[in-house]
Order: structure tokens, then sequence, then C-alpha cells
């Protein structure tokens, strides 16, 4: 079971890495502020140059709006001392799970459109990430919360 903004994690689990970090929350709160503010912008000028409705222009530019936030805030990866775990889609509620004390090799290979991480775990590769996220720091993390389970 998991939440929006992080999984349900086992007592004493604590997190290493979260892609993406939401420790910069007032980054994405101006973002959104910004957008808020043409939005309205544009409702005016929807309204009065093109005779939409105030309604139908506001759900025409509200619900894109809402998509992004969601996405944009929705864990993707994250590296705890015990597990790592990787959503596939940006909208799934279903996660990879894989235990750190199975981690084989853990490494970093190039893409078509950017690098990917693969990990090694009970005999069977797994690419957990790719665009967007930067995979140094998650192979670091990685590898570091395994020697320390070790």
């Amino acid at each position: 079971m998991t939440g929006w903004i992080g999984p349900k994690l086992e007592p004493g689990e604590r997190i290493v890495l979260r892609h993406p970090d939401h420790s910069g929350g007032g980054v994405w709160a101006g973002v959104l502020a910004v957008l808020v503010a043409v939005e309205l912008v544009a409702l005016v000028a929807m309204d009065k140059f093109f005779g939409f409705g105030r309604t139908e222009t506001m759900i025409l530019l509200l619900v894109p709006v809402l998509l992004v936030a969601a996405v944009v805030t929705r864990w993707r990866l994250i590296v705890t001392d015990r597990r790592l775990l990787c959503r596939p889609g940006p909208f799934g509620a279903r996660y990879n799970e894989i235990r750190l004390d199975a981690v084989e090799d853990v490494r970093i290979e190039a893409g078509a459109f950017a690098e990917r991480i693969v990990v090694r775990a009970n005999g069977r590769e797994t690419v957990v990430a790719t665009i967007g996220v930067d995979p140094a720091p998650v192979v670091a993390a990685i590898r570091k919360a395994r020697e320390a389970a070790a």
C-alpha cells in the first residue's frame, strides 16, 4: 500500500533518497502560483475576446495544470535503508519493490533517450529509472544503503 507522497514504510525503516524530492516544496508552490496567475489573465481574455463562458474556460485551463501538478509531486523512486521502490508510470498505484539485501549489482547504462539505472537482483535485471532521474546519486544511494545493511 502506498501514499501519494511516499510509500508505507516498515517499522524503523528510513528514506535515504526520494525522487522527486519534496524538500523544495516552495519552488513548486511558486510555479503553481505563476500558472494560476497566467490562467486568471487567460480566463479574462478568453471571456472578453473569444466569448467563452467562464466555467468552460476555467475547466479548459485548470485541468492541464492539475495534471502537471499531480505528475511532478508524486513519488517515482525511493531508496530506503532496506528497499528500492520504483513506480513504473506517473498515475498507477502499482510499484515495484526490490529488497537491498537481494541486490547483486547496480549500474548506469546508456539508453535511447537518457541514461538508465539497471538493478540486478535475484538473478533478474530490472530498469528502474530513465528520463527525468539523475542516475549517479540514485546508484550511489543504493550502493551505500546496501553496504550499510550488510
